[in-house]
C-alpha cells in the first residue's frame, strides 16, 4: 500500500516517522524532493477556458466545462501517472457512482481534487488535452498563454 505524506510541518514529519517505525520488515520507503505545483498562470488559464466554453457552447456553463474536463481529462491523466490516485479512484469512486454523480463530485460542495494536485508538467498535459478537446468542439479558447495555440487548431 502506498501512503504518501507531504512533510509541511513537524507533526507531518512525526507521522511519517511513526509510519516507518510501524512498517513491516523489508518495506520500501521512498522520499522525493519538493514537487513544483502548477503555476498560478496555468490555474488561471484553465478557469478562463472553462468560462470560454460556458459562453460559446449552448447548454454548457463554465461549471459544466470544469466538471467535464476534470472527469474526462484530469482523472484519466492522474490515473495514468499517479499510482496512488489510480488505486484510490478505482477503489472508492469508479464503480460506486453513476456518471452524473461523478460529474457532481467534481464541483462544490465536494470539489474532488483533480487539477489542483497536478504538478506543472501534468497540468501542462491537462491544458494541452483541454485545448484539443474544446477546440475540436468549436470553442475559441482565450488567455495570454493561449497565444502559443493560435493557428494550431
Amino acid at each position: 500500500m502506498t501512503r504518501p505524506v507531504i512533510l509541511r510541518s513537524d507533526s507531518q514529519r512525526e507521522y511519517a516517522c511513526t509510519l516507518i517505525m510501524g512498517a513491516d520488515k523489508d518495506s520500501v520507503v521512498t522520499i522525493k524532493g519538493p514537487q513544483k505545483s502548477q503555476s498560478d498562470e496555468q490555474r488561471n488559464l484553465s478557469f478562463i477556458w472553462y468560462a470560454d466554453v460556458g459562453r460559446q457552447l449552448d447548454g454548457w456553463s463554465a461549471q459544466d466545462a470544469r466538471a467535464f474536463s476534470k472527469l474526462h481529462i484530469g482523472v484519466g491523466l492522474l490515473r495514468a501517472h499517479k499510482e496512488d490516485f489510480r488505486e484510490q479512484w478505482d477503489r472508492l469512486i469508479r464503480d460506486r457512482f453513476s456518471y452524473a454523480e461523478k460529474l457532481d463530485l467534481m464541483l462544490e460542495p465536494h470539489d474532488y481534487p483533480v487539477s489542483r494536485i497536478m504538478g506543472v508538467k501534468l497540468m501542462r498535459q491537462y491544458l494541452d488535452s483541454m485545448h484539443r478537446h474544446w477546440s475540436g468542439q468549436g470553442v475559441s479558447l482565450t488567455g495570454p498563454v493561449a497565444r502559443k495555440y493560435e493557428g494550431a487548431a
